[in-house]
């Protein structure tokens, strides 16, 4: 007989075989006492099951129970005594869903009412499987939500334990970026069986259920399908931040920490806003003081299991560490960037650094394409580059090379202040405001019961109510309130998805209401009069698409923001909301249409409009808004085939009250009369205070008159590429502190107006000699200390001690810095000695150097390496005289180096490597207009062996443009695997027997040899990318010259004659998945070969006629019908797709951010 036991301390039943001590199951004290079991039984808290728990356990643990004597009649009685009760408790559970309060009184619900809102456990409810149980998706009656993990085996000890450790360990655990459990279900259900021999027996089933929260966008798993998957880099910022900060509660916020054991992407659940949670506590352990314990058995996953834990069954704080470092590593490149990771790590060769610059060099062409402001691509890429660094460091196989949580979550902190407080890719923010200690103290004094914050324990009462944050907005006001309570101010603080009721607003009294912070679908009827007071509403992120149309009854409203709500329309009544002032549209992205009586609302003083892509009308309703004094209009017309804003020229005169107008991005398709137009109208504008035009083409000059704007202080100016000039009446603004140039290329900076201080240009600073005067004005940058330093000009410095006096050495806070001098200006002071004097602070980051006019540099530029370890930018442009190179291969740091348009050079050796192991991190390489350059020797002097081949690092990108002598002696450098060829023949003719590149990509522009000279390509045998743009001649005489690519998988070919030789040769690329074809005219035919290709998926034709009907063609198109995605094109506007399976493959896509940096780099 097996005998049955309860652990009173812990209120759980437990069951020993005997001669075993009750110890040895469940780790339960062996106090025990005689328990009886029930038909159906509950539990006040899983720690506490029934008797019936116990014949649970033994009929599941050991077979059916037998019925065989008296006592077990006696029992049965008693069972069904007991089952009514039980029968009382089990319809409780819909009041689940509600927040679980701080003191986590966790309510028990039943197994009916989980399977009734699971539909009965399907398939169709089924979420995913943990460690010990399988999740469903529970959906009540109300439509409330709820995440149901139903354990799989409960009577299996191990599996038992882990949903009891589970339930343990979450019911304490009180954390934004740990899972919220609800409540949870343990009980039994007795079932007659019939054995063999007619014998009636009683069995028991356990159900052991754990509810907890549930979040909408599931695991992190589903989301790394690829590394360039939909998460942008801010989102895997956020998630990897998170995750920190939940591991950091659990090892740090915890009288006895906690350590999760299983931490992987399965286990990191994303809600709505993608805001991570730590999930699946089965594994976890508390360790106690000793904080290192030796296991008998492995915890956790393959593949997250630290070697420590494989090797000796280790556990200790770093066991997460590790783990978290893989769950970084597949955020930050994907589990094809992990694969990578895995395999390097097998070898001794393997280079961490390259690992870290070739996830960098990914998400820098994919940020690329996404934003246009510099500063921003460096701020995420510096937190990609520090992630990844974090996550290596983390997988160390020595632990004690791994840091802690707070070292990690302090090194996260710091990089996201800097994106935070720098980036313009962040939206607008609202000012945060500090109050003192005492301050805050007395205030409270003051207010007395009038605060209402149920966010906080203790405070869930005002009995004279004025202010309250409430954390449930379906609740009825009075359920929360006192009926003395006149309430004025009504926040939310709600993560469900609950419907905002009306029952929450029926305070009459109330003037403003704030749900930004909770997660509501639809706003409320406003019909009922109840809002008729209300002053401010902010709803922000609405994702109903339609307001009510009873909104417009709030006549005394004054402030509104729907900002990034789902909205595609307002009210056509919403000019009856005449009190408005306030209006926040921004990132409404659906909105598309204003209604007529929109430009009733006279009193607006302030409009944002920014980023609502798709609106139409918006010059027709500003007549009337003669009040306002913001307007946000920028990205406006982004992506629109009209322009929104055509007609604002029309208008905007009537604006005259402006103090802030932004049309940044949104004037491409008004007309450059229009454009004048609308530039003189603001310049009448005599409050205006803040103008930003940045990023308009089609701005080529500022009106004289702007001169009249007596109040500007800001004028933004970035990205206006083809803007000529400014007026010199624009120095005359007393009140101007930033006029912003960055990106006009247009723009002579040397007749840029003189102003009496020079902060007003910062970054840009030009040199002027002033006519009459001893000195330049280069002294005025003495006590500037700019984070970025643009000097150009210098060729109007008058003496050495003017360069002296500024400082450089002592501008630490500069981390870029560029000199310049004009092209053929006569100079006062040799450039070297200007140089000389111009030495930067250690901490400089990004050099160029331009125009500089003398033979040889100065010892602080030959002696680099040790000036400035911290370089990782460094561009040489126009420099005609300069013969030799410093050591720049001597840079721990260097990422990019580009030498350009240095036409003394003739030869590059030794001396720009400065001895062995240079170039350790670099990433970009561009050698540019070198028309005299003959040959590059890649040999460098080494002291032990004489002399090696120089080795670039794995994933580099090199660039050869416009070297037209440049041959690679003896052959080209070792490592690099992408490589740019533009109008360099010799690179790619001059080849001998060297021993093969491992290039991966090849970009060959405007080439005069025909393709069969290429004798580059015999030595790419790991060739997997050909890109071939501009080139005459593609004959191929010879087909031996395909024949040796078989990894070769996209081939690209533009506006390149005589492709027939090439097109004949295809048969041989039996890799092929992806073939463009784009503006060949002399492209006729695809080879009959085409069909052998088995591999390819992808066919692109544009602009090549012929070619295009070929493929059309009846008989043809069956030579194609293997093909699945094939895209033929005969002009911009023409675009025919035809496909034989309806599947789009990601394989089909390819990144065209990869092209755009090659184009911008091997432009002339």
């Amino acid at each position: 007989m097996w005998r049955r036991c309860r652990r009173l301390a812990m209120k759980m039943s437990c069951f020993t075989p005997p001669g075993e001590p009750s110890s040895v199951r469940h780790g339960f004290s062996t106090q025990c006492t005689p328990v009886h079991y029930g038909t159906r039984s509950r539990s006040s808290s899983l720690g506490a099951t029934s008797s019936a728990a116990a014949a649970r356990a033994i009929s599941t643990a050991k077979g059916p129970h037998v019925q065989d004597s008296e006592e077990d009649e006696d029992e049965e009685e008693e069972e069904e005594e007991q089952e009514d009760s039980y029968g009382k408790q089990f319809e409780i559970g819909p009041s689940l869903l509600q927040d679980a309060p701080p003191a986590m009184e966790l309510e028990e619900v039943s197994f009916q009412f989980l399977e009734e809102i699971t539909d009965g456990f399907s398939e169709e409810r089924r979420l995913g499987e943990g460690a010990f149980g399988v999740v469903y998706k529970g959906v009540t009656k109300n439509g409330g939500v709820v995440a149901v993990k139903k354990l799989k085996y409960p009577d299996v000890d191990p599996e038992y334990m882990q949903f009891k450790n589970e339930f343990d360990h979450l019911k304490k655990l009180r954390h934004p970026n740990i899972v919220q459990i609800l409540g949870y279900c343990y009980e039994t259900q007795k079932k007659p069986f019939i054995m063999d021999d007619r014998t009636r027996v009683t069995t028991e089933e356990i159900y052991a259920a754990l509810c907890l929260e549930y979040l909408d966008n599931g695991s992190l798993q589903k989301h790394l399908s690829d590394k360039f998957c939909e998460l942008d880099w801010h989102t895997r910022f956020k998630i990897i931040k998170g995750t920190c900060e939940g591991l950091k509660y659990i090892h740090d916020k915890l009288e006895e920490p906690i350590y999760h054991l299983d931490i992987k992407p399965a286990n990191i659940l994303l809600d709505k806003d993608m805001v991570p949670k730590i999930a699946d506590f089965g594994w976890s352990r508390i360790i106690g003081k000793e904080q290192i314990c030796k296991a008998k058995d492995r915890y956790g996953t393959p593949g997250y299991q630290p070697p420590e834990h494989i090797e000796t069954g280790e556990i200790s704080r770093k066991f997460d560490i590790f783990s978290l470092g893989i769950v970084i590593i597949m955020i930050v490149s994907g589990p094809e960037g992990y694969a990578i990771y895995l395999d390097g790590m097998s070898t001794d060769e393997f280079n961490k650094d390259e690992f870290i610059n070739q996830v960098r060099k990914d998400w820098r062409n994919r940020l690329q394409a996404t934003y246009r402001d510099d500063f921003s691509i460096e701020a995420y890429c510096h937190q990609v580059e520090a992630c990844t660094q974090i996550a290596v460091n983390c997988v160390e196989k020595d632990k004690q090379k791994r840091p802690d949580i707070l070292k990690i979550t302090e090194m996260l902190n710091e990089i996201e202040i800097d994106v935070g407080q720098n980036s313009s890719a962040y939206p607008e923010q609202g000012k945060l405001f500090t109050m003192h200690d005492l301050v805050h103290d007395l205030a409270i004094s003051l207010f007395d019961n009038q605060i209402l914050d149920q966010s906080k324990q203790g405070n869930n009462s005002g009995s004279s109510c004025q202010y309250a944050l409430l954390t449930d907005c379906s609740k009825a006001l009075e359920v929360c309130l006192t009926p003395r309570a006149r309430l004025i101010r009504l926040s939310f603080l709600d993560n469900s998805r609950s419907k905002l009721s009306d029952a929450a607003f029926t305070a009459s009294s109330m003037r403003v209401a704030d749900i930004s912070e909770s997660s509501v679908q639809t706003l409320p009827d406003y019909s009922t009069g109840k809002w008729k007071q209300l002053r401010y509403l902010n709803a922000p992120g609405i994702p109903d698409r339609m307001v009510p149309e009873s909104i417009t009854t709030l006549t005394k409203l004054i402030y509104l923001n729907l900002q990034g709500s789902a909205i595609i329309a307002l009210p056509e009544s919403i000019g009856e909301m005449e009190c408005l002032t306030h209006l926040d549209l921004s990132a409404c992205e659906r909105l598309q249409q204003l209604p007529d009586s929109f430009r009733n609302l006279e009193k607006l003083v302030h409009l944002n409009f920014s980023n609502c892509y798709h609106v139409k009308g918006v010059p027709d309703v500003l007549k009337g808004l003669t009040n306002l004094q913001y307007l946000n209009l920028s990205q406006c017309s982004l992506g629109a085939f009209n322009c929104r804003l055509r007609g604002l020229q029309d208008v905007i005169g009537n604006l005259t009250r402006l103090r802030y107008l932004n049309v940044s991005n949104s004037l491409h398709d008004i007309p450059v009369d229009g454009i004048n137009s609308i530039l003189r109208s603001i310049c009448t504008f005599s409050n205006l205070q803040h103008l930003v035009l940045s990023a308009n083409f089609n701005i080529f000059c500022i009106p004289e008159t702007v001169g009249k704007l007596t109040k500007l202080h800001t004028l933004d100016l970035r990205f206006c590429s083809n803007l000529r000039r400014l007026p010199a009446s624009i120095s005359e603004i007393d009140s101007l502190k930033f006029l912003d140039v960055t990106d006009c290329d247009m723009l002579d900076k040397s007749k840029l107006p003189r102003f009496s201080k020079c902060s007003v240009f910062l970054p840009h600073f030009f040199v002027h000699a002033g006519d009459g005067k001893p000195s330049s004005n280069l002294v005025e940058l003495k006590d500037e200390n700019p984070p970025k330093l643009e000097i150009s000009g210098l060729e109007n410095v008058k003496s050495v001690e003017e360069a002296q006096m500024i400082k450089l050495v002592e501008k630490t806070t500069t981390r870029e810095l560029q000199l310049e001098w004009t092209k053929d200006a006569k100079r006062s002071v040799e450039d070297i000695d200007v140089l000389r004097e111009f030495v930067p602070a250690s901490t400089l980051e990004v050099f160029t150097l331009h125009g500089y006019n003398s033979v040889s540099f100065p010892t602080w530029v030959i002696r680099i390496a040790i000036n400035l370890p911290l370089i990782r930018t460094i561009e040489l442009n126009d420099l005609p005289w300069c013969r030799t190179l410093p050591p720049l291969g001597q840079l721990q740091n260097l990422l990019s180096l580009f030498i350009i348009q240095m036409g003394s050079i003739r030869k590059i050796d030794e001396d720009l490597c400065g001895g062995a192991r240079a170039f350790p991190k670099l990433h970009w390489l561009g050698i540019n207009r070198m028309e005299n350059l003959e040959e590059w020797n890649t040999t460098y002097s080494h002291s032990e062996d004489g002399s090696g081949v120089l080795v670039f690092p794995k994933n580099m990108e090199m660039y050869i443009v416009d070297c037209p002598k440049l041959k690679l002696k003896p052959r080209p450098p070792a490592g690099f695997s992408d490589w740019v060829i533009k109008g360099s023949d010799n690179v790619l003719s001059s080849w001998g027997e060297e021993e093969h590149c491992q290039v991966t990509e090849l970009f060959v522009r405007n080439s005069k040899v025909p393709l069969h000279q290429w004798r580059v390509l015999y030595h790419l045998p790991a060739l997997s990318i050909l890109r071939i743009l501009e080139c005459r001649d593609l004959t191929c005489s010879s087909l031996d010259i395909l024949r040796g690519h078989p990894t070769l998988k996209i081939l690209t070919v533009e506006d390149s004659e005589s492709i027939a030789g090439l097109l004949d040769g295809l048969e041989t690329l039996t890799s092929l998945e992806k073939l463009e074809i784009i503006s060949c005219t002399g492209a006729k035919a695809l080879p009959e070969g085409i069909t052998q290709l088995t591999n390819l998926r992808c066919l692109k034709i544009k602009r090549c006629p012929e070619l295009v009907q070929w493929c059309k063609s009846e008989e043809n198109s069956m030579k194609l019908a293997h093909i699945k995605k094939i895209k033929l094109v005969n002009d911009e506007e023409c675009d025919e797709e035809l496909e034989s399976d309806e599947e789009h493959e990601d394989t089909c896509k390819f990144t065209e951010t990869t092209i755009l940096l090659q184009a911008s780099i091997c432009s002339s």
